[in-house]
């Protein structure tokens, strides 16, 4: 005998459910449709050749693997050019790193970087950090960058002890960039 009320064997428990899946994988679907890409920092790195000496004479120069080294007998000073896209934000990016390599011969001397964010009207320094090493060898600097001047460029002046080096350095600046 037949039940009356009867769905084709079907539950009637199923029924419900299977608006409020539906429903699920589309607000599902639709969330996976509207997102956008994930966009990374834009990261540049640059070869210690690209800095210039600040001091008169050539006692720092570009050696072939990129690096910029001082060969003269006391401290100089070079200026690292950084490209900046985002040119209008004031939340700074991420941390400056700069590859260097401090000699032994330096003695004391300390191999020491400072990034500068310029106000590009006034030329007023808006922030400025350092980092600083007397460790001989191969070094990576870090130098935290919280916030940048709305408008200017940005600079990396290092001071360079005897014997060493710039290799690299690099900046990554958040998105969104040009």
């Amino acid at each position: 005998m037949r039940r009356s009320g009867s769905m084709s064997g079907q539950s009637r428990l199923r029924l419900p459910v299977r608006p409020a899946v539906v429903a699920a994988f589309t607000v599902l679907g639709l969330a996976a449709i509207a997102q956008r890409p994930a966009h990374a920092d834009d990261n540049k790195m640059y070869p210690g050749s690209f800095c210039q000496s600040e001091d008169t004479g050539t006692d720092v120069r570009a050696l072939s693997t990129g690096s910029m080294y001082n060969y003269a007998s006391f401290s100089h000073h070079v200026n690292c050019p950084i490209v900046r896209d985002r040119t209008t934000n004031t939340d700074g990016t991420d941390d400056v790193w700069v590859n260097v390599y401090r000699s032994s011969l330096a003695g004391a001397a300390s191999l020491s970087c400072t990034f500068f964010s310029i106000d590009g009207n006034t030329g007023a320094v808006i922030y400025s950090a350092s980092a600083s090493t007397t460790a001989s060898g191969w070094q990576k600097l870090v130098i935290p960058v919280s916030k940048s001047a709305g408008y200017g460029p940005y600079s990396l002046n290092c001071t360079l002890p005897i014997a060493s080096e710039v290799l690299a350095y690099s900046l990554a600046e958040h998105p969104p960039t040009d």
